[in-house]
């Protein structure tokens, strides 16, 4: 184990200070040369089908914590693409989102998905399926929105272990906040990566992007 962590530490270390073989979004040259240039805060939106329970505590850590400008778009079909573009966002998070990006929305803007499962999982009911089948572990996972649902690099992930923290008698209520603040967590150690000029995205195969 120990060797094995080993060795994906420097190869993130190695690919991350030679960016070999990696493929970034397009986004992302220009909002590192901001970041090089003394860029301190970010220009956040979340674009959500509700302003929940997560979506609420995010906003405060991220608002509050680390003084990031956040802007909440629900979304609606109406002049979706429009609206976002008029919000100039560095970075799209959705931490509670049932319907698809539009492609012109995640080709331009770095769009991140809080996806309520472990890499690997997709689709929707996450949370029920950890509360009805009870894996041995379970997490959460920051993607990058691509065209294939729930398929983008990972840009964090944050892993539990069920029996430690999962009761046999919880509720969904119980798991999704367990889940809520593992992606407090996740979101923290992400923006301090991308606010220290590194992009964490990796693809689900397990190759750096």
């Amino acid at each position: 184990m120990f060797i094995r962590r080993t060795h994906t530490f420097f190869r993130e270390i190695f690919s991350q200070t030679f960016n070999i073989g990696r493929k970034f979004h397009a986004a992302w040259p220009a909002l590192k040369t901001e970041i090089q240039h003394g860029r301190q805060s970010l220009d956040i939106l979340f674009l959500v089908s509700a302003h929940n329970t997560m979506s609420q505590k995010a906003y405060c850590l991220l608002s509050s914590s680390y003084q990031h400008r956040v802007m909440v778009e629900l979304y609606s079909t109406d002049k979706l693409t429009e609206r976002v573009r008029a919000l100039k966002p560095h970075l799209i998070i959705c931490p509670f989102l049932t319907r698809p990006i539009p492609s012109e929305i995640y080709n331009e803007f770095i769009t991140l998905i809080v996806h309520p499962g472990p890499v690997g999982d997709r689709g929707p009911h996450s949370v029920d399926r950890w509360v009805l089948e009870r894996p041995k572990e379970w997490g959460i996972t920051i993607l990058q929105a691509v065209e294939r649902l729930d398929a983008g690099p990972v840009w964090a992930e944050e892993k539990i272990d069920t029996d430690l923290h999962l009761s046999l008698r919880a509720t969904k209520s119980d798991a999704y906040n367990l889940l809520t603040s593992l992606t407090m967590k996740a979101m923290r150690r992400l923006l301090d990566q991308v606010l220290s000029g590194i992009n964490p995205a990796i693809e689900q195969s397990g190759k750096y992007v």
